[in-house]
């Protein structure tokens, strides 16, 4: 796998590039930076690690629809963030995907990282979200487990366990 595209280009090109290499497609057009705050809502938190986050993008949805385009919910197989949170309801199965710079800290820890990304998938109540980290010269994959709410008044799920692949070195080996 070629790990050196987080050197050479922007975070959106990268992180597409390292899931087309993993053989998942993606479907967005959101080429520029999302603020944090804007995503996460009022999970956000004044904590170091999501002050340090300086660039935000959101990849895609993974659903059927990125492998059979007859069944696409948009128009021209591309999404942006806005319309996959105006097109996603309780029924909906797939989940997005963001990737994430972090500036100013070295090297974040598995509880600074998994805060983010249970942010992230509590702000996302009906898929899960699956986050790409860059940080240094490293990378983390990071998702959660996700369970239906025994209580019937409440929407969503409860986000579980974080599992994170994590400090992957992205310099290429000499």
């Amino acid at each position: 796998m070629d790990l050196k595209i987080f050197a050479d280009t922007n975070l959106f090109e990268a992180g597409t590039s390292f899931f087309n290499q993993l053989k998942v497609p993606l479907n967005s057009n959101t080429t520029t930076s999302l603020h944090l705050k804007d995503i996460l809502k009022d999970k956000f938190k004044s904590q170091e690690i999501f002050e340090k986050v300086s660039a935000t993008y959101f990849l895609g949805l993974v659903d059927k629809s990125v492998f059979d385009t007859s069944l696409s919910l948009f128009d021209d197989g591309n999404v942006t963030f806005d319309q996959a949170v105006e097109k996603i309801h309780a029924g909906y199965e797939g989940m997005m995907i963001f990737t994430v710079q972090i500036d100013g800290i070295d090297s974040p820890t598995r509880t600074q990282l998994s805060d983010l990304t249970r942010a992230f998938n509590r702000a996302s109540q009906s898929l899960p979200v699956v986050v790409l980290f860059q940080y240094n010269d490293f990378l983390t994959l990071a998702t959660s487990e996700r369970t239906k709410y025994k209580q019937t008044w409440r929407e969503g799920e409860k986000i579980g366990k974080i599992s994170l692949l994590k400090d992957i070195d992205r310099t290429p080996v000499t």
